[in-house]
């Protein structure tokens, strides 16, 4: 075995770094996504659902539907805030 086509491993980075790198990675995501809700007025909605456990109870799962919210209702400028 040639270690020719081995990669040298990255050194490990800092969880300060790491937190640093993560939170802009997140602002970057939230950034396009409110653009992208603003640019094709659709947004996802996710709400619980029950369903039987087979045990005589139920379980929340969570259901996410993607929703078109370009006549979604607005606020009346006449109700105080």
């Amino acid at each position: 075995m040639t270690t020719d086509n081995v990669k040298e491993a990255a050194p490990e980075k800092e969880p300060e770094q790491q937190k640093d790198e993560s939170r802009e990675r997140i602002d970057t995501f939230l950034k396009e996504y409110g653009d992208l809700v603003n640019k094709h007025q659709v947004d996802f909605a996710t709400y619980p659902v029950y369903v039987p456990d087979g045990q005589g109870g139920f379980k929340t799962i969570t259901q996410t539907t993607p929703v078109d919210i370009k006549n979604q209702p607005k606020k009346s400028p006449f109700m105080a805030k």
